[in-house]
């Protein structure tokens, strides 16, 4: 595969403690990720939900930083007629990309490069539906939302990874 251009559309950072993540102008990155990010550090407890490890186990981070294509948040958000369209913080998620074609489909192991030198790797995906009934915005009513109806394709999933020099 060869080289893409695409842009930062919008940059988030979300603190301890909370799981929505606020709307940044840029954002500060250190070897165990983005400064001030809940998701920041070398390792992490393993999460029920999600990890094969039992709950609280201590593991490797590989959830340094989070993308997710804004077209497909766009989508997702004509299909269920949000009132304001969904960002990318509302679904934890510190960066949206615009003008990658099928951004949500790139191979693990590819690598985000920045003018400002930070080279980000992605190293594996985040299933939308594991997730999404716990972080949705307020002004989504939870009943009137499955999961798995408001994917935009079988294939599409956000990006998590880890930053790279």
């Amino acid at each position: 595969m060869g080289t893409m251009q695409g842009r930062v559309a919008s940059a988030f950072l979300g603190a301890p403690g909370t799981l929505r993540k606020d709307n940044q102008t840029s954002l500060e990155f250190a070897f165990d990720g983005i400064v001030g990010d809940r998701h920041r550090g070398l390792t992490r407890k393993a999460w029920a939900l999600t990890d094969k490890q039992p709950e609280g186990t201590e593991r490797r981070n590989e959830r340094q930083w989070s993308a997710v294509a804004q077209d497909d948040l766009d989508v997702v958000s004509e299909k269920l007629n949000l009132v304001a369209p969904l960002a990318a913080g509302d679904v934890a998620v510190n960066l949206s990309i615009e003008g990658v074609p099928d951004f949500s489909r790139l191979p693990r192991g590819t690598t985000l490069s920045f003018a400002g030198g930070v080279v980000l790797l992605w190293k594996s995906t985040i299933r939308p539906a594991a997730v999404c009934r716990t972080l949705l915005p307020s002004n989504i009513p939870r009943a009137m939302v499955n999961p798995w109806q408001i994917r935009t394709s079988s294939r599409r999933q956000s990006f998590a990874g880890v930053w790279w020099a």
